[in-house]
């Protein structure tokens, strides 16, 4: 098993950056070629060999993988591309695909590089609570993430439209409109996932007696935080003078955060989540 989840480590951020790279070539003006066929064989193969990762790292620990730091952030990355390729099917001519998996890969190559090489024992026993509290709270990072990258977006689309500069970039990004509506949109899936994790979690916390647990803990108190920071995002479209630009670069801002607390989470800091 311990070659199989080395391989896996080392094929993942290849197969995303790959899949970056053929989608990123819609980029490339007319004449550029437009592999349409290969990048969605090699985009199922990336997410093909992802979910093979987490099997093998269940069948060997015989618990969910998702309590193990960094596959925990390799779940994040996976989340992050199925929620994006889930709904960019929907948005003709968009070209967002090379930037998200960029971000997807270069997420693995981290948890990849970090991580074990071979599949460890959970730190929590197979429990249903908890499993349910690990995918919805991380779903709910992915969706969060991808609300910024849209916001990210958005503000490149709308200053290349003010420099009156037209070019491939934003020919083959979504408008405007739409990349607002999918910014708003990942932020409310992101804050309803967030909301159910964060309190199916405190509740598990709690009737356990989870050893260390606390509000002050540094990955519970950045998740309530950032729950209200893009509960804020989600709602912008009601609240006067919460402009389409300025909750983009409130997503933005609270993806970078969200983005550093993800990889700080799984750090050997004092967190009871990871046992210590």
């Amino acid at each position: 098993m311990s070659g199989a989840v080395q391989a896996l480590n080392v094929a993942l951020p290849v197969l995303y950056l790959l899949a970056a790279l053929l989608h990123g070539m819609s980029f490339g003006g007319p004449e550029a070629p437009q592999p349409v066929r290969t990048r969605r064989a090699v985009t199922a193969a990336a997410l093909a060999a992802h979910l093979s990762l987490f099997l093998v790292h269940w069948s060997s620990s015989g618990a969910s993988p998702f309590f193990d730091p960094w596959t925990t952030l390799s779940a994040v990355a996976f989340a992050l591309a199925v929620l994006f390729l889930g709904t960019s099917w929907r948005v003709a001519e968009s070209g967002a695909g090379g930037i998200v998996l960029g971000v997807v890969g270069l997420v693995q190559c981290l948890a990849s590089a970090a991580g074990p090489m071979t599949a460890r024992v959970a730190a929590e026993p197979a429990n249903a609570i908890a499993f349910v509290h690990a995918i919805t709270s991380i779903s709910a990072t992915g969706a969060l993430l991808l609300s910024a990258l849209h916001g990210t977006l958005f503000l490149i689309v709308l200053s290349r439209m003010k420099h009156h500069q037209f070019g491939p970039l934003v020919r083959r990004l979504p408008n405007l409109q739409t990349l607002a509506r999918l910014m708003r949109r990942a932020a409310l899936a992101g804050f309803l996932l967030l909301a159910a994790g964060v309190n199916i979690g405190i509740g598990w916390a709690h009737h356990s007696d989870a050893a260390g647990f606390s509000y002050t803990d540094p990955l519970v108190f950045s998740m309530i935080a950032l729950w209200l920071f893009f509960g804020v995002v989600a709602f912008s479209s009601a609240i006067p003078g919460f402009t389409a630009r300025r909750a983009s670069i409130a997503a933005a801002v609270g993806g970078l955060v969200l983005l550093v607390a993800s990889i700080a989470a799984v750090l050997p800091i004092a967190s009871f989540h990871w046992g210590a």
